[in-house]
C-alpha cells in the first residue's frame, strides 16, 4: 500500500503532465516506481521492501497484466529489482 503512495508522489514530483506519447508515459511510470522503491528501501524494513519486489515480479509474469497494463508492464520491466535475474 505505502509503495503505491510513494509511486503517486513520484508522479507529482515529476511535474510533467500531461504525457503526449507512450514513451513519455513509460518513462513517467518507470521514474515514479523507481522513486517508490528508493523510498521503500530507505525508510521501511527490508521485509516490506522485498514484499513489494515479489508482488511486482509476480505481476510481470501475468499475461493479464501484460495485456491490460502494457505501459506499466514496459516500464516495470526496466526496473532491475523486478527482474528475476537480479
Amino acid at each position: 500500500m505505502i509503495a503505491g503512495v510513494f509511486h503517486e508522489i513520484g508522479h507529482i514530483m515529476q511535474g510533467s503532465l500531461p504525457y503526449e506519447t507512450d514513451e513519455q508515459k513509460i518513462y513517467a511510470e518507470y521514474d515514479a516506481e523507481a522513486y517508490a522503491l528508493r523510498m521503500m528501501r530507505r525508510y521501511y524494513p527490508k521485509k516490506d521492501y522485498n514484499e513489494v519486489i515479489n508482488y511486482y515480479r509476480k505481476k510481470l509474469d501475468s499475461p493479464n497484466f501484460r495485456k491490460h497494463y502494457s505501459i506499466h508492464y514496459k516500464a516495470f520491466k526496466q526496473i532491475k529489482e523486478y527482474n528475476h535475474a537480479s
